[in-house]
């Protein structure tokens, strides 16, 4: 159970993850809407299996690289949540 030294860097670490959960989301939406954009740019998208390639193995990145770090952030949510609750019953 953390302490109440740790319980500034927990909450330092908890927004550091919230920032990498949205730094996910904005490279996956970026990466996307590229590969989109190349795909549709002639009319004909059904001959450009490497671009449909990209962009499948970026949501795959993606998803793995969410995965961990919302499983992360939850850890540390409840890490906080504990140490608020060790801390109100020491000091009630």
């Amino acid at each position: 159970m953390p302490s109440d030294i740790e319980l500034p860097k927990l909450t330092e670490l908890f927004t550091s993850y919230s920032g990498i959960i949205n730094t996910l989301w904005t490279l996956l939406s970026t990466v996307a809407f590229a590969a989109l954009g190349l795909l549709y740019k002639d009319g004909d998208p059904t001959g450009k299996k490497s671009l449909k390639s990209l962009l499948t193995a970026a949501f795959l990145l993606f998803a793995g690289g969410n995965c961990t770090a919302i499983y992360r952030h939850q850890t540390m949510l409840h890490s906080i949540s504990e140490a608020l609750r060790s801390a109100e019953s020491r000091y009630p």
